[in-house]
């Protein structure tokens, strides 16, 4: 499943700062601002935090060191410093966007609302207080309230290539792909610099079975920053859609390298030397993606899928009854198992793993067919005749000959 890159740029907002050479205070700030500029936003947190010991009553100075605070994670000491902003200066939108800017980061997304709502309040033209709201709607799962948010900070900036694609971001969960395709198309005229852009509308390509068109995107993303575990990643699943094993399995392997624990990569490789054949390698990744992720049931599966094909049936079952632990609501669990048990001539245990592969899944044929033979292995021609009967009903293509000859 494609995961869409929000690139939310986080404005935060300074305001005034009169500054006056000859006070300590200012030569503070102007410490703290030459240190946020090179991206020393501890030592930035020092130097205004002087200044606001020698003179408490200035809004900016909390803000400026809500900025800081900010940057370096600790959004809770940036909302405390909002908080003081606000207090000695309630006019200023600037303070409610910061606060709720570092609301949307901990995840408070009502109470980030009531922040932009109230910047609005009192700047109604600025764009950046709309995008965070929209940002904050969005996160609620009220996709049309954001897409008017995002929509009016379009109208308020229409050069801001993040409107577009926060729009077309919303525009997905409601299903609206034409409109989405061309906000990327937009946002990308904008700013055909920004990786995230092409990769989102690959994503969006790739749920369209449009592989080739998403795999162009993911290059270019590339291209604009090899540096991206995610976007290798996704190229490789186009790749692999387009049956390119062995080019999907460099790309997985680019996205190990950026970011070795990172499960699903391994599992995805896994997959990939699988279809490539190559079964030993396969366990390998697979191995490391259940030391990565031990309680993650797809992973113990696709392990003893690969020795099953390498005839390790004893350590393959060893595989599935681990995963039917974990999730003992996939049907492919107990079919793959009972495969396993028919291959070890369990044949009343084998018996009982196809049953709950039907109990969980009732119209795959398959299913009914594998059954069906077990229970021929079992004597029970009776009950082997309807399942295979209901096999072939289901399209399973075996089961032709097994009716001629055993049922009638």
């Amino acid at each position: 499943m494609n995961m869409f890159k929000i690139t939310c740029i986080i404005i935060l907002l300074f305001g005034a700062r009169p500054y006056h050479a000859q006070k300590p205070e200012d030569i503070y700030m102007s410490n703290g601002e030459a240190k946020e500029n090179s991206k020393d936003f501890a030592g930035a947190i020092i130097e205004y935090s002087k200044a606001i010991d020698i003179n408490p009553g200035k809004a900016e100075y909390f803000n400026a060191r809500g900025i800081s605070k900010s940057e370096i994670g600790d959004y809770s000491g940036s909302i405390e410093d909002y908080n003081m902003s606000i207090l000695l200066s309630p006019n200023d939108g600037d303070y409610y966007n910061n606060r709720g800017l570092s609301q949307n980061e901990l995840e408070n997304y009502t109470e980030a609302i009531t922040d932009f709502t109230k910047a609005i309040e009192l700047k109604a033209t600025d764009a950046d207080y709309f995008y965070g709201r929209g940002v904050a709607k969005y996160k609620l799962e009220n996709y049309m309230a954001a897409i008017e948010d995002f929509t009016k900070a379009i109208t308020l900036n229409p050069k801001s290539g993040d409107n577009y694609n926060f729009r077309a971001i919303a525009k997905h969960e409601l299903k609206d792909f034409s409109g989405e395709m061309l906000d990327y198309k937009m946002a990308i005229k904008l700013n055909p610099t920004v990786g995230d852009f092409f990769y989102n509308r690959g994503n969006l390509k790739y749920d369209l079975k449009n592989y080739i068109g998403a795999k162009d995107d993911y290059t270019q993303a590339i291209t604009l920053n090899p540096n991206d575990d995610e976007y290798y990643y996704e190229r490789g699943l186009a790749e692999s859609k387009l049956e390119m094993n062995y080019t999907a399995i460099l790309d997985f392997t680019k996205a190990i390298e950026i970011n070795p624990s990172e499960p699903i990569y391994y599992n995805s490789r896994g997959i990939s030397k699988d279809d490539a054949e190559d079964y030993s390698g396969a366990i390998d990744d697979y191995s490391k993606a259940t030391t990565l992720q031990p309680t993650n049931g797809d992973y113990f599966y696709n392990r003893g899928v690969s020795k099953y094909e390498l005839y390790d049936y004893s350590s393959a079952l060893t595989d599935l009854i681990r995963a039917i632990e974990l999730n003992s609501k996939d049907a492919d669990y107990f079919y793959q198992r009972g495969l396993i048990k028919s291959n070890l001539k369990d044949d009343k245990g084998a018996l009982i793993d196809y049953s709950a592969a039907i109990d969980l899944n009732p119209v795959d044929g398959n299913f009914y067919y594998e059954r069906g033979i077990t229970k021929k292995l079992l004597f029970d021609v009776t009950g082997a005749c309807e399942d295979l009967n209901k096999a072939k009903q289901l399209g399973n293509k075996d089961a032709n000959y097994e009716i001629r000859n055993l049922c009638y």
